[in-house]
C-alpha cells in the first residue's frame, strides 16, 4: 500500500495513518487505518436510483470479496448529504443483510435526523449493528478499537 493520495474532496484526505488500498468500484475502495483494513463507501452526495444502484454495487463487490476469504469486514459508508427513499431503503436493508455474516463492524458517518431512522431500521432487519459517526475519523478509530 502506498501513501494517502486521495483528492482533497476526499474525507480521508489528510487523515493522520490513512494508507491507500485497491479501488473496487467507483465509489468503494479498501485503506489501511491503524493496521486494519477498512473498506470505505463513499455514497455522499447521492439520492435515488443512483444511490441504491451504488449501494448494491458494493455490497456485491463485497460479498466477493467475503466469498474468497473476507469473512471479518470493517466498514465505513459516508452518507453525507444523501436522500433515502424507499428503493434505497429496500436496498440498505437487502445489501445489509446479505453481508451481515461477513460484517464485524460497520460505521456510518453523515446520519442526519431522517438517516438516523433509516439506519435503525436497516440495524433492526439485519442484526448488523452499523454505529453513526459525525467524521470519517472518528469512524475509523471506532472500527480499530473495536476490534
Amino acid at each position: 500500500m502506498r501513501t494517502c493520495a486521495f483528492s482533497r474532496r476526499n474525507p480521508c484526505f489528510g487523515v493522520k495513518g490513512v494508507t491507500m488500498g485497491e479501488k473496487i468500484t467507483k465509489r468503494l475502495e479498501k485503506i489501511d487505518y491503524g493496521g486494519k483494513e477498512i473498506y470505505y463507501g463513499d455514497y455522499r452526495g447521492l439520492v435515488g436510483n443512483e444511490l441504491s444502484r451504488q449501494v448494491r454495487e458494493n455490497g456485491k463487490a463485497r460479498i466477493e470479496a467475503a466469498l474468497k476469504g473476507e469473512h471479518q469486514q470493517l466498514s465505513v459508508m459516508d452518507v453525507t448529504g444523501c436522500f433515502a427513499t424507499q428503493e434505497v431503503l429496500a436496498a440498505l436493508q437487502q445489501v445489509a443483510v446479505e453481508l451481515a455474516p461477513y460484517c464485524r463492524a460497520t460505521a456510518v458517518v453523515g446520519v442526519d435526523d431522517l438517516l438516523s431512522s433509516v439506519l435503525a431500521l436497516v440495524n433492526r432487519t439485519s442484526g448488523i449493528g452499523a454505529q453513526p459517526f459525525d467524521t470519517v475519523e472518528e469512524a475509523m478509530e471506532w472500527l480499530v478499537r473495536h476490534q
